[in-house]
């Protein structure tokens, strides 16, 4: 008998199942975004699919995607609400809502999947949340555009850094009180837990010194389902146009979580 009935999963496009069936939907998909980019892949898509638009589109894909793939070795059922560019600010905040509104049981085994740091909440008055990417401006609201470079001043690699830490903080709190013993977490993108790495210029040591505590006791939390991130070991063949996964890669990733979840004792 399983421990828990549901699995409910957040996190970003690496949990959703971005790209993944782009292939099935575009022939060439994956060319097409190399060549000529993400907003060229969807105006061919949706020239092709009239009817279909981004967010059916995006929810379609989670069928095939790793929280799919785990929960049906483990026997139950799943939620992905997972969402192409969510910052860890949009998953507590989800979670947080969630919660009051009864939207997750006691029951559920709740799995975040970790993503990069360079990204920041917005909520508007009636409540709904966006994410602004540092990354690129897809997603940013028209009238915060023009302030895309004051934005990028501001939030530089020690502000993210420090701001990610906190995040790191918060999660940490509520997996070890409002859901003990139900909330986990994997590493998705492999940029993310790093102070040394991927960050140019590097971090001053004494950056690294003062916010490498917070790191550490969140690896160290016995609340990391994953040992590794989940694109080490994945053959070059497996990455899609735009950098994620192929659904293969995504149902060998939910073999390596359900043997560590049999190990953490989640699967009984």
């Amino acid at each position: 008998m399983t421990k828990f009935k549901r699995l409910v999963a957040y996190g970003c496009s690496y949990t959703q199942g971005d790209e993944l069936l782009d292939e099935t939907y575009v022939p060439g998909a994956n060319e097409i975004k190399k060549i000529q980019g993400r907003e060229i892949w969807w105006k061919t898509l949706f020239e092709k699919y009239p009817g279909l638009d981004k967010q059916e589109y995006n929810e379609r894909s989670k069928s095939h995607a790793w929280p799919r793939h785990l929960a049906d070795r483990i026997g139950i059922p799943w939620i992905n609400r997972a969402h192409p560019g969510n910052s860890y600010y949009n998953m507590i905040y989800n979670i947080d809502r969630d919660l009051v509104n009864g939207d997750i049981l006691d029951t559920d085994l709740v799995i975040l999947g970790i993503t990069s740091p360079n990204r920041f909440i917005l909520i508007n008055h009636e409540g709904r949340d966006n994410t602004l990417h540092l990354g690129y401006l897809d997603g940013w609201p028209l009238d915060l555009k023009h302030g895309y470079p004051f934005f990028v001043k501001w939030w530089n690699d020690p502000a993210i850094m420090f701001q990610f830490s906190i995040a790191l903080r918060t999660l940490l709190h509520m997996a070890q009180n409002r859901l003990n013993n139900q909330l986990y977490f994997v590493e998705c993108d492999p940029r993310s837990m790093h102070l040394t790495k991927n960050i140019e210029p590097p971090l001053n040591p004494s950056i690294v010194k003062t916010l490498e505590p917070a790191y550490l006791d969140f690896k160290n939390s016995g609340l990391m389902i994953s040992d590794r991130n989940m694109y080490i070991g994945q053959p070059e063949e497996y990455k899609l146009g735009l950098g994620h996964l192929a659904e293969a890669a995504h149902i060998d990733w939910a073999k390596h979580l359900y043997e560590n979840c049999q190990r953490m004792s989640l699967t009984s």
